[in-house]
């Protein structure tokens, strides 16, 4: 089930109650969102050394998505757009959907800030991750990016 979040999720984030979007740097290496004014898709994925955070978030314009997700697999981006009921090829939900193994979302649930395996549509801040890493059955699924202080 690629949408929504798992129904355990939120009480493991809350007791987890430590950083550690690292290890997610680390281990799925997420592409950089780096475009040229022109479109063309300039990134590459993560490193040690390269900063974390906002330079690898992603909104969600299915036609950049579009752009990485065709760097990744090596399939052209047009084999990844639709044409039915439209006149000309367009890109849909299904540009990430059918990838969903390198797609990760950030959620905000109140005191903190997580990144989760999929598409996260409770709580999601409405920016996702690509990982150039694919997910593979029985990782973890979930890192904590930022706990926020409590006063």
């Amino acid at each position: 089930m690629p949408f929504g979040l798992h129904g355990r999720l939120f009480e493991p984030l809350m007791e987890q109650n430590t950083e550690n979007s690292h290890l997610f740097y680390e281990k799925y290496k997420p592409m950089w969102n780096n475009f040229t004014d022109r479109g063309k898709y300039l990134g590459k994925a993560w490193y040690p050394g390269m900063p974390q955070g906002a330079y690898f978030m992603f909104n969600t314009s299915y036609g950049r998505i579009a752009k990485v997700i065709s760097k990744l697999t090596g399939k052209t981006q047009a084999s990844l757009q639709k044409t039915e009921g439209r006149d000309s090829p367009y890109f849909d939900r299904s540009v990430i959907t059918d990838h969903i193994e390198y797609i990760w979302s950030e959620i905000d649930y109140g005191s903190g800030v997580d990144i989760v395996k999929g598409i996260a549509t409770v709580n999601a801040t409405g920016y996702i991750f690509i990982a150039s890493v694919p997910y593979q059955e029985g990782d973890l699924d979930h890192y904590t990016d930022h706990i926020f202080d409590e006063d």
